[in-house]
């Protein structure tokens, strides 16, 4: 039975605007990072023949180079899963990673898709819904701490040694330590603290309402019943695992440091290896800025305007951003592009294994 235009259901229409609104933050999003990027090497002072031109000289096996240490990155960062979810295997792991790396890197907000994905990957392995939801929240609370205490780290080494002394750069970081500080307090408080999980409930359950009346949409959110649930869940997986994410989390922060700083080093920039991490860190904090896919575009220029700020020379760093970006953020789509390819094609396998044979 088709349905006419004057029989649809009431949610009909709020769900057409919704995908509208979806699409057009899509576009919008993928016009901003190519009008970054475009205008990237202007900002930082240079021209993009002289930068392509660098990076057009990048031999073959310095390339090959990159790529291991960007998987052994990655490889690095599958103990942080299997801790968070038991059972995992590392394998499984990384194609997690590598799929939900490649859906949430193709459009804002990619996030929950690439959540999606995942929730349907686990539940062909035969976890649980329960298991997926602390998995999840536990995963990404630690990708969160590894960054923010990472970057707060830096930058107040940064400002504690006077490397900056004046200017937008000096007034950013400061700035930039506060609100980590804060951020930090807030995740710790909503760790530990039973009611301080139930006010957020609160707090998200009236924004997503806010929304949700914007695209007149009847879904409702029960987050104040469900992150104390999900805080409790949390707790226990850290308390047994803590130890051996925290080690995950930062030998792959410190490869990602060992990446930058081999693009740096292979297109002539040699820098100290603080300054590395100063850029890295800025790098990191502005892949949690969901107006385009991974922070792409103010991650790149954040990351080689404090390089330069530094001491880095224009050319070279925006060429050697611009390569170890290609690695952590454009390499993950067709990668994990391929990723769900061979699930999808082993899903079909697995069902048609199940399909009775019938006998004339």
């Amino acid at each position: 039975m088709t349905t006419t235009p004057a029989e649809e259901t009431p949610a009909a229409a709020p769900r057409r605007g919704w995908v509208g609104l979806r699409a057009l933050a899509s576009v919008a999003a993928l016009a901003t990072v190519v009008g970054l990027l475009l205008v990237l090497p202007r900002v930082l002072g240079t021209s993009w023949d002289p930068v392509s031109k660098v990076l057009a000289g990048v031999p073959l096996t310095a390339l090959l180079l990159l790529a291991a240490l960007w998987l052994a990155g990655l490889w690095s960062y599958t103990w942080v899963l299997t801790a968070a979810l038991p059972g995992l295997t590392h394998r499984q792991a990384l194609m997690l990673n590598l799929t939900g790396s490649a859906v949430a890197n193709v459009a804002p907000f990619g996030g929950a898709a690439g959540v999606g994905l995942n929730f349907a990957m686990i539940r062909s392995w035969r976890f649980t819904r329960s298991a997926f939801a602390t998995f999840t929240a536990v995963s990404n609370l630690w990708d969160w701490l590894g960054k923010l205490v990472f970057a707060g780290a830096v930058l107040a080494w940064l400002l504690s040694t006077g490397t900056l002394t004046s200017g937008p750069v000096l007034s950013a970081v400061r700035t930039a330590v506060v609100v980590l500080a804060l951020v930090l307090v807030a995740l710790l408080s909503a760790l530990s603290s039973h009611r301080v999980a139930r006010g957020c409930g609160t707090v998200l359950d009236q924004a997503v309402a806010g929304g949700m009346r914007l695209v007149r949409s009847p879904r409702r959110s029960r987050m104040v019943d469900v992150l104390p649930q999900l805080r409790s869940s949390t707790v226990e997986v850290i308390q047994t695992a803590w130890l051996q994410m925290s080690v995950a989390v930062t030998g792959y922060l410190l490869l990602q440091v060992l990446l930058l700083g081999s693009c740096l080093h292979l297109l002539g920039e040699d820098l100290p290896v603080g300054v590395i991490a100063a850029g890295f860190a800025v790098e990191r904090l502005l892949t949690l800025v969901p107006i385009t896919p991974n922070g792409a575009g103010f991650a790149e220029t954040a990351c080689a305007g404090m390089l330069i700020a530094l001491g880095g020379g224009a050319v070279g760093v925006a060429a050697a951003v611009l390569l170890y970006r290609g690695f952590t953020f454009l390499l993950e789509i067709p990668v994990g592009g391929l990723g769900i390819v061979a699930w999808l094609v082993q899903q079909s396998r697995r069902r048609r294994a199940l399909v009775p044979v019938t006998t004339a």
